[in-house]
């Protein structure tokens, strides 16, 4: 998602309330989990917008519209994490944007005074309406006129595939792997609903391949010792803004630690530019330049293994994901609990 500053105007916060409070008195919730997903095929768009509906445990009340490909995946990766990675790193997955349904202190004074421009009147837990843009490593944040445009477009027609399905005019098998589908037919110059397979999500990867031939070899030529290393990018819980105008980001750190004795190997705050791959590929590199060709690598999830898989492979290094994280998850609960001492 792009991150221009350019705020909405008043027309379309104005349609954004509308069907934000016409999905509101729909209530979704009731009948959807928030893995029954709806898909949305928007004139102009490449690819599918997701839509997935929270509340129906009764905490939190949102729509998450999911512009793609790669953010549906994101939605996937929080799925298959376990609870404690998600302690861990809770930053790492979204990619998003929110219509959340929830009390007058959760918005900001801006928005409040939206609502009052528009005069509209909330009353009560779980009625007041906001926006927020979620996006890997950065806070929660203000939608910006191209993220309102799209929002109001995938929430109108999430409203109507809706209706179609709580009038039961369709039933979708959801726990069968059927999706909701809501797209444009210029033969027939009309919109249709229809329950299908869910469509096939590409394999997106952002492996990065080794080619450097001259460290390679000079990788290849360092003995191997008996470590087992494990590896991971953490976020630091507390947002750094750079610029006023700039959504505020969490800085990523990455660690490397001894697996056996406990050990830090390697820490290191990551300019907020450079690529987790290129970061990752670079402390290995460094790691093995001083010490030698680790025994194992351990990282968090198979979505880690790209990071390490091109040149771990052709060093004859092994991999191992789903196996726990003991040193840096004990080190990244005594890094949170001394920022929320400070």
């Amino acid at each position: 998602m792009k991150k221009k500053n350019t705020a909405p105007s008043m027309e379309q916060w104005a349609k954004l309330y509308e069907v934000a409070t016409t999905i509101k008195h729909q209530a979704p919730w009731n009948t959807l989990w928030d893995t029954d997903l709806v898909t949305i095929m928007l004139p102009g768009q490449n690819e599918p917008v997701f839509i997935s509906v929270m509340g129906r445990n009764g905490e939190c009340y949102g729509i998450g519209v999911y512009p793609g490909y790669r953010e549906i995946i994101g939605f996937y990766r929080l799925l298959d994490s376990s609870e404690e990675d998600l302690q861990m790193n809770p930053l790492s997955f979204q990619n998003c944007l929110m219509c959340y349904y929830g009390d007058r202190d959760e918005l900001a004074p801006k928005e409040r005074e939206v609502i009052k421009s528009l005069n509209l009147k909330f009353r009560g837990e779980n009625n007041w309406i906001y926006f927020r843009s979620m996006e890997e490593g950065y806070y929660p944040w203000f939608i910006n006129a191209d993220q309102a445009e799209l929002m109001i477009n995938a929430l109108q027609n999430f409203s109507m595939a809706y209706m179609h399905l709580s009038s039961g005019k369709i039933k979708v098998d959801f726990e069968s792997g059927e999706t909701l589908m809501r797209q444009y037919s210029p033969e027939r110059k009309e919109w249709l609903n229809e329950a299908v397979p869910m469509p096939p999500i590409p394999e997106i990867s952002d492996e990065l391949i080794f080619k450097d031939e001259l460290l390679l070899k000079r990788l290849q030529n360092k003995p191997k010792n008996n470590v087992s290393v494990e590896m991971d990018i953490l976020y630091i819980p507390t947002p750094v803004q750079d610029k006023a105008e700039e959504t505020p980001y969490f800085p990523r750190l990455l660690v490397l630690f001894d697996r056996k004795n406990e050990l830090p190997l390697d820490q290191q705050i990551l300019d907020k530019k450079i690529k987790n791959e290129d970061a990752v590929t670079d402390a290995l590199t460094n790691y093995i330049n001083k010490y030698g060709k680790p025994s194992k690598v351990f990282v968090r999830d198979r979505y880690f293994v790209c990071y390490v898989d091109s040149l771990c492979s052709q060093l004859g290094v092994s991999i191992t994901y789903g196996k726990g994280m003991h040193c840096i998850d004990e080190f990244a609960e005594q890094m949170t609990g001394f920022m929320s001492e400070m």
